[in-house]
C-alpha cells in the first residue's frame, strides 16, 4: 500500500509539501479519498502519466527502487536523521584541468612518461566542461535540470526556452503545464506537439501549418564520486551521456599509483563494472565502457603488478599485468619486438616474500626464456642433471611443481638423472617487480665482404657472388680510381670469435692475375689513393678577400703573385686599397720539426716568391692598423634616417642628403651632432648645434660654412616646434549636426566643441552625457566642467551626448526587474516604483550613471539620477545553513525522491495485474 500511495504523491505534490516529513504521506493520501488501486490509476491518468513513465523514472535516479522503499517507506520506525541526502545539482565554476596540472600534477606528469598508459590524460578534451552539452540521440531520457528550447513557426509563432524543474514539469508562458521528465527525447516532441496543438492551430492538421522544433540546449549534469588513486578525488559533475572515460578525463586522468587494468564502478553500493584500459590504449576499444548515473563511485585501486620492459623493442615502459599474463601479453601491450631484437628475454625478477628464507641476504635473481618457445612447440623434454630437483626445474621454466608432476604422471617428489620430463611453455608467467631486457642481435652481417678506398663503388658486398678479391674490385667496386697506389691493398676482418687477422698485397699483381687471393666471410678490403701514401701536394690561400680556404694543387715554379691574383679581385681598385700590400704571411711546413713556420712578404717586393708544396698564404686589409670603413648616424625628421658610410671631407648639410633630405615638418633651422667625447673620463659624447647653410644644401654655395662631421657622429634633426598635431574629436547623440570636429586651439573647451556641430537638441541630458577615450569612459562632469578651456580634448576622443527620452533601470536583488521612463531627479522614487528590495536577498544598492560613475543608495543617500543611469542591488553573500535549515532542505528532496520511486513500484504493480 505505501508503495502505491508513494506513486500518486509523486504526481500531485507541490512545492509546500516538500516541507512535510516522510511520516505525513500516508494521512495526506488518506485525505485525498485514494484507497483502492483503481482510484490511483484514475489520478496518474488525470496527470498524463503512464506505467512506461513511471519505470523510466526508476533509471533516471538511479536507485534498487524495492530496496530503497522496504528500507524507508515499509518501515515506519525511520526517522528523519537517517533518511537520505541528496542535493539539487547546481553548475558552479570549476577549476579548469590546465591550472590543476599547473600545480598539484607537474610531477606526477613527469613521472607518468615512464609509466605506459597514463599519457592518455595530459591532453584532456573535456577540461573546458564543454561535455555538458552536445548532439543528443532520440533515445535520451528526459529529467530535471535539462534545459529545452521550443519553436513553434508556420502560421503560428511562439518560442521559449524552459527547465525541468524538480517535480519533472516544464512551464510554458501563456500556456500551462507539462510533465516531460522520464521521456526520451523523441516521444517528447510528439507529446509536445498534441499538447501545444490545443493551443496552436494547424500543428495537428492534415496538411500541417504550423511545425514544432525542440532542442535540448543543456544537458542536465550527473554527479559522481571518483575516489583512491586520481589525480582530482572526489564529486565531479558530468554530462549526462558521460560515461567512465569522460568521467576520468574530467578528474584529471589517474596517478601513475592506480591502477589502469581494474577501474571499479559502484552503483547502490555494488560493484556494476570492472573496466580494463589497456584495450583502449592499445587497440583503441572500450567494449566495457558504461554510462554514468547519479551517484555513481568510482573507485582507482593501487596498481597491481608492475612489470618494466626494456631494450630493443617498439615502447619500452612500465607495465601493469594481471595475474596470470606474462611475456606474450606484454609484448602485445608493448607493439612487439623490433626487427633487431634478440628472442631471449633476461628476468631480473625479485623473490616473492612467501619464498623467502629467514636467512637470506639477496633475493634477487636472473632468469631467461626464449619466446621462440612460444611459436615453434607448445613442450618440450627437459633430461633431469645431476643435483636437480622439482622445484629447480620449475623455477627454471617458470611453472609450478605440481604442473610438472600432472604432466609427468609423477606420485612423488623424487626424481632420477638422466629422467626426461616433459614441459609445457606456452608463455612465461610474469611477477610484480619483474625488469624484462631484451638485447639487439650482433651488428655482423654474414656472407659479406666489404672494400671500401679508392674505388669507384665502394660497399658490402655478397661472398658467394665474390669470392675473390679480383673479382670483387673489378665486378663489384667497378674498377679502381685514378691515382690510386697499386704498391699495396689490405684484406682484414674480426672473426665471430673476436680474433683479429690481417693480410697485404700487391694491388698490381693482383689485377693482372698473377695473384690469386680467395677472400672469407667479414673480410675488410683497403685501396689506397697516391695522396694517402705520399701525402697531398697543395697550397692554401684564405684572408681579406676570400670567403672560404682556397685549395690549389702545387705546380712546379708557381710563385705568390700569380697564387693571390688568381682568387682575389686584384684589379679592383676598391679592394686594392683596403688590400695591406705590405703584410702578406706565407705560413711553410719544416719537415724536420713538423711545425709552420711565418715568413713575411710584400706583394710588391715578393712578387716572385716561389710557393712549395703544403704553403699557407694568409692575406690582411688596412683595418689591422686603420678604420677603413668610417660610418656616421642621422636620426628625426629626415627621409631615411639609419646609419651611412661616412666619405671624406662630409659637411652635415651633406650628411642629411645622403639621409634623403628633410621629412616633412622638419626643422630647417638647426641640427644637433652628437660626437664621441675620448678626453673626458666622466663624458660619453658632446653636443654641439649648427646652422643648417641651405644655400649650400640647395647647390647655390659650392662649400659648407659647417665643419666636416668625424666616424661616429650621431645627427639628430628636431621637429618644428611651431607646428602641432592636430586634434580631432567626433560628436554622437543629441546634437544638432553629429560628426567630426578638429580644434582650433589646444585649450578649446566642451561647449566649442558642441557649439561647431549645431549644439544640444531639446532631448539633450548632459548629466547622462560622457566622453570616450580608447573605448573607456573618462569621468568628465558636463554640468560643471563644460565651457572651461582646458587642455583635455584628446585625438580620437567621442563625446556622447545622451538623451533625456532614455529609461532608467532598475536590477539585481529587487520585487520586480524594470525598466522605467525618466520623471524624477532621484534614485528612491525608482527603486519604489520597481516593487522595493527583497529583503531577504538585497544587500547594497547602487546607481551607476552612463558614464561609468556610481554613487551608492543609503538610509540618508538619495543620490541624483540622469536619463540612461542604472540602479542596482547587489545580492547579500550567502550564509550557511543552520541545522533547521539543513533538515528541511533534507525532507524537501527526500519527499521528492520518495515520490519518483514510488512511482515505479505502483507501474509495475499495476502492469503485473
Amino acid at each position: 500500500m505505501y508503495k502505491v500511495l508513494f506513486v500518486l504523491f509523486l504526481s500531485v505534490m507541490s512545492v509546500n509539501v516538500f516541507s512535510q516529513t516522510a511520516e505525513s504521506i500516508a494521512n495526506q493520501a488518506k485525505a485525498m479519498g485514494i484507497t483502492t488501486q483503481e482510484d490511483i490509476l484514475k489520478e496518474l491518468q488525470k496527470r498524463g502519466m503512464t506505467v512506461a513513465d513511471a519505470e523510466r523514472m526508476a533509471l533516471i535516479y538511479g536507485i534498487d527502487y524495492d530496496e530503497y522503499i522496504s528500507q524507508y517507506i515499509i518501515s515506519t520506525e525511520t526517522s528523519i536523521e537517517t533518511l537520505p541526502t541528496v542535493s539539487e545539482i547546481v553548475i558552479e565554476p570549476d577549476t579548469t584541468i590546465e591550472d590543476i596540472l599547473e600545480d598539484s600534477l607537474q610531477a606526477d606528469i613527469i613521472e607518468s612518461l615512464n609509466y605506459f598508459g597514463y599519457d592518455i590524460f595530459l591532453n584532456n578534451p573535456f577540461a573546458n566542461k564543454d561535455y555538458l552539452v552536445g548532439n543528443i540521440d532520440e533515445g535520451y531520457i528526459l529529467a530535471p535540470g535539462d534545459v529545452l528550447r521550443i519553436y513553434v513557426f508556420g502560421d503560428n509563432t511562439y518560442q521559449t526556452e524552459v527547465t525541468i524543474d524538480l517535480n519533472g514539469n516544464i512551464l510554458l508562458p501563456d500556456i500551462g503545464m507539462f510533465f516531460a521528465s522520464g521521456y526520451t527525447f523523441s516521444s517528447l516532441r510528439s507529446r509536445l506537439n498534441d499538447f501545444l496543438g490545443r493551443s496552436f492551430s494547424g500543428l495537428i492538421d492534415s496538411p500541417k501549418r504550423s511545425f514544432l522544433d525542440v532542442s535540448l540546449t543543456q544537458l542536465r549534469p550527473v554527479k559522481v564520486t571518483i575516489l583512491g588513486e586520481i589525480n582530482t578525488p572526489g564529486p565531479h559533475l558530468v554530462g549526462g551521456f558521460a560515461t567512465v572515460l569522460n568521467a576520468l578525463y574530467s578528474s584529471g586522468g589517474i596517478k601513475t599509483t592506480g591502477s589502469l587494468r581494474n577501474i571499479q564502478v559502484f552503483r547502490n553500493n555494488k560493484l556494476k563494472k570492472s573496466i580494463d584500459l589497456y584495450d583502449y590504449i592499445t587497440k583503441g576499444s572500450l567494449d566495457g565502457d558504461i554510462r554514468l548515473m547519479n551517484n555513481d563511485i568510482i573507485f582507482i585501486p593501487v596498481r597491481g603488478n608492475t612489470v618494466q620492459l626494456n631494450g630493443s623493442v617498439r615502447n619500452p615502459s612500465i607495465y601493469e599485468l594481471n595475474t596470470g599474463e606474462g611475456i606474450n601479453n606484454l609484448l602485445e601491450y608493448s607493439g612487439g619486438l623490433n626487427a633487431n631484437s634478440s628472442s631471449l628475454a633476461v628476468i631480473n625478477r625479485i623473490k616473492p616474500i612467501s619464498e623467502r628464507s629467514p636467512g637470506d641476504v639477496y633475493n634477487r635473481y636472473l632468469t631467461s626464456f626464449d619466446i621462440t618457445r612460444s611459436y615453434t612447440s607448445s613442450k618440450e623434454t627437459y633430461t633431469v642433471k645431476r643435483g636437480e630437483y622439482l622445484y629447480l626445474i620449475g623455477k627454471k621454466f617458470n611453472v609450478k611443481v605440481d604442473e610438472i608432476k600432472k604432466w609427468n604422471n609423477l606420485k612423488t617428489n623424487h626424481l632420477s638423472i638422466g629422467q626426461n620430463l616433459e614441459i609445457y611453455h606456452n608463455d612465461f608467467n610474469l611477477i610484480d617487480g619483474d625488469i624484462v631486457n631484451f638485447e639487439s642481435i650482433p651488428d655482423k652481417i654474414l656472407n659479406s665482404v666489404t672494400i671500401f678506398g679508392n674505388v669507384n663503388q665502394p660497399g658490402d658486398y655478397p661472398l658467394d657472388n665474390y669470392s675473390d678479391l679480383k673479382s670483387l674490385i673489378v665486378d663489384a667496386a667497378n674498377n679502381i680510381m685514378p691515382y690510386t697506389y697499386l704498391g699495396k691493398v689490405d684484406v682484414s676482418k674480426e672473426n665471430l670469435d673476436g680474433t683479429k687477422s690481417f693480410n697485404t698485397y700487391n694491388l698490381e699483381k693482383v689485377l693482372d692475375g698473377s695473384v690469386k687471393v680467395t677472400l672469407e666471410d667479414l673480410d675488410k678490403v683497403r685501396v689506397f689513393s697516391i695522396d694517402e701514401v705520399e701525402g697531398e701536394e697543395n697550397v692554401y690561400l684564405s684572408g681579406f678577400g676570400i670567403d672560404e680556404e682556397i685549395i690549389h694543387p702545387w705546380m712546379k715554379n708557381y710563385n705568390i703573385y700569380d697564387f693571390i691574383f688568381s682568387y682575389t679581385p686584384f684589379d679592383d681598385p676598391e679592394y686594392m686599397s683596403n688590400f695591406l700590400r705590405t703584410r702578406v704571411d706565407l705560413k711553410r711546413y719544416n719537415n724536420e720539426l713538423g711545425t709552420y713556420n711565418i715568413i713575411p712578404l710584400d706583394i710588391d717586393k715578393d712578387k716572385d716568391f716561389k710557393l712549395k708544396p703544403k704553403d699557407e698564404v694568409v692575406l690582411y686589409s688596412r683595418d689591422v692598423s686603420e678604420n677603413i670603413e668610417p660610418k656616421f648616424q642621422i636620426s628625426g625628421y629626415v627621409l631615411n634616417p639609419g646609419e651611412y658610410r661616412l666619405d671624406s671631407g662630409m659637411s652635415v648639410e651633406d650628411a642629411i642628403l645622403s639621409a634623403g633630405g628633410f621629412a616633412e615638418f622638419a626643422d630647417t633651422e638647426r641640427v644637433a651632432v652628437y660626437s664621441i667625447d675620448i678626453e673626458s673620463p666622466l663624458m660619453s659624447s658632446t653636443l654641439n648645434y649648427y646652422k643648417v647653410d641651405m644655400d649650400y644644401l640647395n647647390g647655390i654655395s659650392k662649400k659648407s660654412k659647417n665643419l666636416t662631421i668625424k666616424n661616429f657622429d650621431n645627427i639628430s634633426v628636431y621637429k618644428n616646434p611651431n607646428v602641432k598635431d592636430p586634434v580631432t574629436v567626433t560628436v554622437i547623440g543629441e546634437v544638432n549636426s553629429p560628426g567630426s570636429v578638429t580644434l582650433e586651439s589646444m585649450n578649446e573647451s566642451v561647449s566649442e566643441v558642441i557649439s561647431k556641430v549645431g549644439g544640444l537638441t531639446v532631448n539633450a541630458s548632459l548629466g547622462s552625457s560622457y566622453i570616450l577615450r580608447n573605448s573607456i569612459n573618462v569621468d568628465f562632469d558636463f554640468n560643471k566642467d563644460l565651457n572651461k578651456k582646458i587642455s583635455f580634448l584628446s585625438d580620437g576622443d567621442t563625446i556622447n551626448i545622451y538623451s533625456s527620452k532614455e529609461e532608467i533601470s532598475i536590477m539585481g536583488a529587487v520585487n520586480n526587474t524594470s525598466k522605467l521612463l525618466y520623471s524624477k531627479p532621484n534614485a528612491k522614487h525608482y527603486l519604489r516604483n520597481s516593487g522595493g528590495k527583497n529583503r531577504k536577498l538585497a544587500g547594497v544598492a547602487f546607481v551607476i550613471y552612463p558614464s561609468g560613475r556610481s554613487k551608492k543608495i543609503g538610509f540618508m543617500r538619495n543620490p541624483k539620477i540622469y536619463p540612461g543611469s542604472e540602479i542596482f542591488v547587489s545580492f547579500k553573500q550567502e550564509k550557511e545553513k543552520s541545522d533547521n535549515r539543513f533538515v528541511d532542505e533534507f525532507v524537501k528532496i527526500f519527499t521528492m525522491l520518495t515520490g519518483a520511486l514510488t512511482t515505479v513500484v505502483l507501474a509495475k504493480q499495476l502492469s503485473n495485474n
